[in-house]
């Protein structure tokens, strides 16, 4: 059972199903009120296994700094506990999986969806930036924005506002969300040689530039209401997740520190999910805000 264990842990559970809910929630706006459960629970499926399956090479390509770190030291691969060879494998086999059941069940527009997240993630974001730029984050969040895209198609419909406006958000939320870890794990990445902002351009500036993305985050977060694309149980969380993150990130900016970027860490965490949440119960019970008539 241990064995196993390592093996789903390598598809980094945490950040693997707070991406696919971003799929889902897209999947649950646009089906709604007649949703396809068996459509659904087929798509949770494939996006687990193709961004689990993505996730377990990344664990196999950064082998090597993660046995650097203290944070991921621990990990299946360097601690010890599974093979490099069978992690990989394990990876490709569950993306593959995905990836060709995602075409087989929701059609070429989710399968390129699906791809595109897969390929900035992989080769875009782990391969060619992680080691190379200080702005790696930020052009790899990219990779998360499909989520949305892959979850409004799967249900049937064509692109339109909402999903991509999900999309936009989930990549103003990442670069903060991720430069505020690297602060407090700034001297790991140091050691394993990894060009984060922090260490790149120090705490200061990192503060600075956290504060402008999480504050871009929330005025987008607010055009939603504004153009009437939610109501107003999402615009409660909004304003309530969004206040408190610019909270933090102000403070962190005002006294950069890595107990600071933890908070801030700490506070983006949930964010996303929450926001999420809120769009799925605003559907579910629409209030509409009359803002521009």
């Amino acid at each position: 059972m241990e064995k196993w264990n390592k093996y789903l842990e390598l598809t980094k559970p945490k950040v693997t199903l707070l991406n696919i809910l971003v799929g889902v929630t897209c999947f649950i706006f646009a089906d709604y009120p007649i949703i396809d459960f068996t459509a659904l629970t087929v798509f949770f499926i494939v996006a687990y296994m193709t961004a689990g399956g993505c996730g377990a090479i990344n664990c196999y390509l950064d082998r090597d700094i993660d046995g650097l770190m203290f944070r991921t030291a621990k990990r299946a691969i360097p601690s010890g506990c599974i093979k490099p060879y069978n992690a990989l494998l394990w990876g490709v086999i569950l993306t593959l999986v995905g990836l060709s059941s995602t075409y087989v069940v929701f059609g070429l527009s989710t399968w390129v969806m699906v791809f595109l997240g897969a390929l900035f993630y992989l080769i875009i974001y782990t391969i060619m930036l992680k080691r190379s730029t200080r702005w790696n984050v930020v052009i790899g969040a990219l990779s998360g924005s499909f989520a949305a895209l892959a979850g409004w198609t799967a249900s049937g419909r064509t692109l339109s506002t909402l999903p991509i406006f999900i999309g936009i958000l989930d990549f103003l939320w990442t670069p903060g969300h991720l430069w505020s870890l690297a602060i407090r794990r700034i001297e790991e990445y140091q050691q394993a040689n990894v060009p984060m902002l922090p260490v790149k351009s120090g705490l200061r500036k990192t503060s600075q530039y956290i504060f402008i993305f999480n504050l871009m985050t929330f005025i987008f977060s607010i055009l939603f209401t504004v153009l009437g694309l939610t109501g107003l149980l999402y615009t409660i969380v909004a304003l309530f997740s969004g206040l408190k993150l610019l909270h933090t990130s102000y403070k962190l900016l005002k006294s950069p520190s890595q107990d600071s970027g933890m908070k801030v860490f700490l506070a983006s965490m949930p964010y996303l999910a929450f926001m999420m949440i809120g769009i799925m119960i605003d559907r579910i019970i629409p209030i509409k805000i009359n803002i521009i008539d």
